[in-house]
Parts: C-alpha cells; structure tokens; sequence
C-alpha cells in the first residue's frame, strides 16, 4: 500500500475522534424479564415486532423530552452535527451517555417508561434493547416545510415511530397522541402533507454500519458488499490489493473505534462516508492524470491520452427521479452505486470481461437537487472515480456499460445482466490495416441493499469527446 494510506488514517481517526466520543465498551443482554418470561432468543424480531419497538421507544422518548430540558438540549447538539456531516444519532453509541442529573439517556428513558412497557420487555429494556433492533436511530427529518432552524432546544418537538409493515405509515406523539396516533399517507401525499411543526424520526440509520472483525455486517452481509469494487488488472493480475485487505487497514488505522456487543457478538459502528472514502484511498480510485493535449491531433481525442479512465461526475435528472429514490417516509441519505461493465481483450488475444462498482458518499437532498428556482435540476456530484482498466483502443472494447442504481442500507441482493455489442481496433495479419473487430459479451453484476431502485444504463464509446454527457434517462453522468 502507498504511504499515502498511512497519511490519510490518521486524518480518519481524528475524524472519528471529533464526531463520534462513544462511551466505554458495553455488554448488552436481554436480561430484564426471566427465561421464563420471554424464553431465549436465538433470532432477530418480526417486522411487527420492529415496529412495536419503535412505538414503545417513542412514545417513552416523547415523555422524556417534554420534562427533560437537558435530554432536549443533548438531542439538539447532536442534531445539529448531524445536520451537517455525515453523523447519526444511532441509539447504541448514545445510549450510555450521561445526559442531564449525573443520568444515562436508558435511564432518563426507563424514568418516564409505562409500566406496560417494562412489563412487556424487562426492567432493562432502554439498556438492551440494542440486541433487538442494533441501528435503531433518532433523526430530523429533511423536509422542505421544517428545517432544523424552527426547532431549538425549548421545544418538544413531536416523535415519530416509522412503520415496518407499511411504507407509507408512522405513528406520532405529541401533547395531542401521548399513546400515538398512526397515520397512512395516500400515494398521493408526501411527510410535508402531514408534519408542520419539528418533528424527531425513529428508524433505522441510513448510513453507518455494525460490523465485526472479519468485516461482516450484523445482518450478515460481506462489508465489501456495500464499498467499490474494483477486479485486478486483465495486465497485471496483481494490483490492486485484495479489498479485504482495505478493511483489514481501517481497523488497524482505526485504534479509538469502540465495539459493543450484540446478542453475545462485537461489532464496530462505522459511519458509511468514512468508510468509501478509506477504500477510495486504499483501492488507488481517486482520480487524476495528465490532460489530453489541445487541440488533439488525432481523429479520437482519446487517443491522445492513453492514460486510465475515470467518471468524472454526476447527477440525478431532476425531480421525477428524487421522487422515485425517495422511496421511504422521512429518508435523508442518498447512496449511489455504478456497476462499470468492460469487454477487453488479454494477453492471448481472447475477448473477456470484467467488472467493478462505483459507491457514492451518503449524499442529502440539499445535495442533489435544488429546485430554487423551479423546475427542480439535478446538481452535479463530483467523483474522479478511476477505472482500472487502461483505455487503449486495442484491449479495451467499445463501449463500456455503466449501470445505476441508488441503495438504501440492507441485505437484499439483486443479480442481473446485460447482454452488450463491444469493437476493438486490431491490425489485419496481412496488411496491417486497422480494422474493427466486434464481439457480443454477457456480463453479470449485483447491487446490496434494500429498497433498490435501477436507474438504467448507458454506453460509453471510445470516441465519445471527453466529459460528455452521458444520460440512462435518470442520471447523467460524464467520463473522461
């Protein structure tokens, strides 16, 4: 690895240090209720269970902050980072905080529970029930109507439970729904139709991860699933590294990372743009290179490069599309993932094919869209994303596929396929003229996540001018 690597870990770390002042190690076990009671879990909680959760921790957290001035002045600090990075108010790293009166937020939170609550779920319950749902988050919400500048701290603002059962259902609490009221949105209604005042989010975090030593995530999903991915080079099998080695690295650079233990297993809580921007690094992805000359002497301004190619940036074609990625009530991060599908020819002059995938950071909607003035545009997103493939007229075929999608946290993987015509530019054996060569490949490639959403392809050709705009008709993006 470059030194560069050993440089840029240490930024991460003081990063980390700055963002995250995550209490001591913890054992949760959820041990409030006898065996008898609830018996051993060896599995994770239904949908309807989720959701219940949700409610019960609302509600409970709604009477908290209403007499609680210093729970509302904590909450509002952090909201307030979050606002402006990458942070997440994820309720594991928070939970041991001392918060107001020398009091832990779980025990501010156990003071104000419902006996039905306790009942339900042990004494301990705002201390273990991490083992039930790890990334359970409080977030405020991005909505055009409520910004974080209407709320303060002297506020209670209302809470909202985010259904498991059905996307366009919330419960909320507020002065009015002490025991919650639960709302369905038609299809046709938006957050904004219904919320007019501050409002606080409970869900699932958008963009950190739970993952173990061997970087696998608490749901079981290889970490590597949700970073670039890059195939080693077709002329020179060895480089990049391993990407597993990547992860490998960021633990080692990662000396102040506090894990917690989940139903008897460790994890680290790692925030999703901390994390691309290591592998970016790790994997050698950050773009670069000499310009072209100009005015380009030859036919094909590429030919003048001979340098690796790069996406160079992108952006989302306007609101039909945000409308379509925003495909969960109260979502605030966007993540972005480009499958890059290249036919090349190797060594022995056989035609093959590889694969690699481009991650986007965790973006808002502030930065994607802005629709002052309307209509609304799409905003351009600067990547440099490398593509490790030299594009040499001879080896790599044109065009190369590149394929969207946007993917929200999860486990779900979609497999899929495309079937594309590729030209390479070959000598005749007997006269040494230059003639195209034209081969039919099949390649596959999978998105991981939930709540996937394909926004097209589009080719890129080998004498396309450099930074045209390429369009699936959802995004546009440009390549160089």
């Amino acid at each position: 690895m470059r030194k560069k690597i050993f440089i840029y870990r240490l930024a991460i770390l003081t990063m980390f240090a700055l963002i995250f002042t995550i209490g001591s190690c913890n054992k949760d076990s959820f041990s409030g209720k006898s065996e008898d009671q609830i018996g051993l879990r060896t599995s994770m909680p239904t949908n309807a269970e989720v959701y219940e959760i949700r409610k019960d921790f609302a509600q409970t957290f709604y009477k908290a902050m209403a007499s609680e001035a210093g729970l509302r002045s904590f909450i509002y600090q952090k909201c307030q980072i979050a606002d402006t990075s990458g942070y997440e108010l994820v309720y594991i790293s928070l939970k041991d905080k001392t918060v107001s009166r020398g009091l832990k937020f779980s025990e501010i939170l156990t003071l104000y529970a419902d006996p039905r609550i306790l009942r339900k779920y042990g004494n301990d319950f705002f201390s273990t029930l991490t083992n039930l749902t790890p990334l359970l988050t409080i977030s405020f919400p991005d909505l055009e109507n409520i910004q974080l500048s209407t709320w303060n701290s002297t506020i209670t603002p209302s809470l909202v439970a985010v259904s498991t059962l059905n996307d366009r259902a919330f419960t909320m609490y507020n002065v009015n729904n002490l025991n919650g009221n639960e709302i369905i949105l038609s299809d046709l209604q938006t957050e904004e139709d219904v919320i007019n005042s501050p409002v606080l989010v409970i869900h699932d975090a958008e963009n950190h991860y739970l993952v173990n030593d061997e970087g696998i995530t608490h749901q079981g999903v290889d970490i590597e699933d949700y970073m670039p991915q890059v195939p080693n080079d077709p002329r020179d099998p060895g480089n990049p590294g391993d990407p597993r080695d990547c992860w490998l690295y960021f633990l080692d650079a990662q000396t102040a990372l506090e894990n917690y233990i989940i139903s008897g297993q460790s994890f680290y809580l790692v925030e999703h743009n901390i994390l691309i921007d290591f592998y970016i690094d790790c994997l050698d992805l950050n773009g670069g290179g000499d310009p072209p000359p100009n005015p380009c002497p030859e036919p094909c301004e590429r030919d003048c490069e001979e340098i690796d190619e790069h996406l160079v940036d992108f952006k989302i074609n306007g609101w039909g599309v945000y409308s379509n990625i925003h495909n969960q009530l109260f979502e605030t991060k966007y993540v972005f993932h480009a499958a890059i599908l290249i036919a090349f020819r190797d060594w022995q002059g056989n035609i093959s094919t590889l694969s690699e995938k481009m991650v986007t950071k965790a973006y808002k909607k502030k930065d994607i869209i802005d629709c002052s003035p309307h209509p609304c545009q799409g905003i351009w997103r600067t990547e440099s994303y490398r593509i490790w493939t030299d594009w040499k007229k001879d080896l790599m075929g044109s065009p190369y596929q590149v394929t969207w999608a946007e993917v929200d946290n999860g486990q779900t993987t979609l497999n899929l396929k495309l079937s594309f015509g590729a030209s390479f530019k070959i000598k005749e054996p007997t006269t040494g003229a230059e003639i195209t060569e034209t081969a039919g490949v099949e390649i596959g490639y999978s998105f991981v996540g939930d709540k996937i959403v394909e926004l097209g392809n589009a080719p890129v050709f080998y004498c396309d001018p450099i930074n045209l705009g390429n369009n699936t008709g959802s995004i546009s993006f440009r390549c160089d």
